[in-house]
């Protein structure tokens, strides 16, 4: 997707298709996600994002569900090459895994009680703190949609989140340090 076409579209969907002036042809999005028809990702952003696209009568969409187009992890080299213009990715699995340090963070047990609670966090970073880590990959954030938090059983106490943010930040990503504070910050404001 040339830069232009990712301009409107986030324009597109942050300003809920109001703030794009009418073009003669609608513009064909292609999007792609790899979940089974039914999941909740697909019953609650898939089918209310394609009908609202297709409805402004400025796009039409030529959708792939069920990794019609390829495993999970490839959607965002889809998106990145242009295969795409919109996928879904889930941070932490498969070829995702160490791409995203900062937003592989969010999924840390402990961090977040809710999947309500994870999801407005993760929007609330997205165009802030987690921006730089995809503005690398060249994409933008449309729509984060934090899952339940994740049950981890020990028999003594193990703080997950405090070793993998001190060995990552080891590596070469020390950004994502500061994520994990704001991360903090945002999870308190946002206690259910």
């Amino acid at each position: 997707m040339n830069p232009q076409r990712r301009w409107m579209l986030a324009t597109a969907t942050a300003s809920g298709l109001g703030g794009v002036a009418a073009v003669a042809e609608p513009i064909t999005l292609k999007i792609a996600d790899s979940l089974p028809s039914g999941h909740l990702i697909n019953e609650t952003i898939m089918n209310v994002m394609i009908p609202a696209l297709e409805d402004s009568g400025e796009f039409t969409v030529e959708y792939f569900p069920a990794a019609q187009l390829g495993a999970a992890g490839e959607n965002l080299d889809f998106a990145r090459s242009g295969v795409i213009d919109i996928g879904y990715f889930a941070p932490g699995c498969g070829s995702m895994a160490g791409r995203v340090p900062a937003t592989n963070a969010l999924t840390l047990p402990g961090l977040i009680s809710s999947s309500t609670q994870a999801t407005k966090v993760y929007m609330e970073l997205g165009g802030g703190a987690l921006k730089q880590e995809y503005d690398k990959l060249g994409i933008k954030l449309l729509v984060g949609v934090g899952t339940s938090p994740y049950q981890v059983f020990s028999k003594k106490e193990v703080r997950l989140a405090d070793a993998f943010i001190a060995k990552i930040s080891g590596r070469g990503f020390g950004y994502v340090e500061d994520v994990y504070a704001e991360i903090l910050d945002l999870a308190e404001k946002h206690a259910e």
